[in-house]
């Protein structure tokens, strides 16, 4: 099944909605170009206005430009309350809203925050075990992985933006599936399977799965192809590396964001071995990892839960 012959309208994102996308995930946009974005949008203008004089900040209502909203709230912050914002009014109405949003998208934000914390751990160590990973000069999302010079800091293979985004979109597939095929599908939700087996499940009893069509809606907005190709690889065999550090840092976030979301306790051992050595992580820093991971989730979700519902 595609996108094209689901009995569902699939939302078309605006023009200025595609722009804030794309420009919130470059790293070279500075704080003018992205403060001249939002206030195309009138609606996204006051929400972060408010946001940045909420008692959470403690300006106590002296923020009065997007500039001065986005020193306050932090440009990280203010990057992923965006693109939160901006996807979650695509899926407000019926027929997405027959399923628990709500729920949906905390666990979408939490994969993003935990995406772009392992973006942030996969600044390159001198290990060979990285050069496998082919570059793909076609691509400007996935840089080339190279070793870092002897006298020069090592560098993030991605960027930690770009890695917020694939996690927010990672499960974006669930909501055409559910909108497409009804309360077939939001029963097979309801079992709460773990990803690898609500894929097989998809599969056998839909003939897709929900990385398969996520991959497919992502395409039709025009998203980056590193992002696209992302999505839809997540769930392939993992014996190997994936030809995009993109889908390894979305496997390991498979295995961290939902301990994070519900405060599980989460242990070292559960980590597959490939991705402690692509992420840095040890015994002795894995604490500290999860820490960060918590942070920026905790205060991205204070930022959006008011728009998740």
């Amino acid at each position: 099944m595609s996108i094209s012959s689901r009995r569902v309208d699939i939302p078309a994102l605006l023009p200025t909605s595609t722009e804030l996308l794309n420009r919130f995930q470059d790293d070279d946009s500075s704080l003018g170009e992205l403060a001249e974005l939002i206030q195309l949008d009138p609606s996204l203008t006051s929400k972060l206005l408010r946001m940045a004089n909420s008692a959470f900040f403690g300006m106590g209502g002296r923020v009065s430009s997007i500039e001065e909203a986005m020193t306050v709230v932090g440009l990280a912050n203010t990057r992923g309350f965006v693109l939160a914002d901006v996807l979650m009014g695509q899926f407000k109405k019926d027929p997405w809203s027959q399923m628990n949003l709500k729920e949906f998208w905390t666990t979408s934000l939490c994969m993003g925050c935990t995406c772009s914390v392992l973006a942030l751990r996969a600044a390159l160590p001198p290990d060979p075990v990285l050069m496998v990973i082919p570059a793909n000069p076609a691509n400007s999302l996935v840089g080339e992985v190279l070793p870092p010079a002897a006298d020069a800091p090592p560098r993030p293979a991605v960027s930690p933006n770009v890695a917020f985004s694939v996690g927010l979109l990672h499960r974006i597939g669930v909501l055409v599936l559910s909108a497409s095929l009804g309360e077939k599908y939001r029963d097979l939700l309801k079992e709460r399977l773990p990803n690898d087996e609500l894929v097989q499940r998809e599969r056998s009893m839909f003939d897709t799965d929900h990385a398969k069509v996520g991959s497919e809606l992502l395409r039709y907005w025009n998203l980056p192809a590193a992002i696209v190709d992302s999505v839809g690889m997540q769930y392939q065999a993992k014996d190997e590396l994936a030809p995009n550090m993109l889908v390894e840092i979305l496997r390991c976030g498979h295995d961290l964001s939902e301990g994070v979301r519900k405060e599980r306790a989460l242990e070292f051992d559960a980590l597959q071995g490939l991705h402690t050595g692509l992420f840095t992580i040890n015994h002795d820093n894995f604490d500290k990892t999860v820490r960060m991971i918590k942070s920026k989730y905790k205060d991205l979700f204070h930022m959006v839960q008011g728009e998740a519902t």
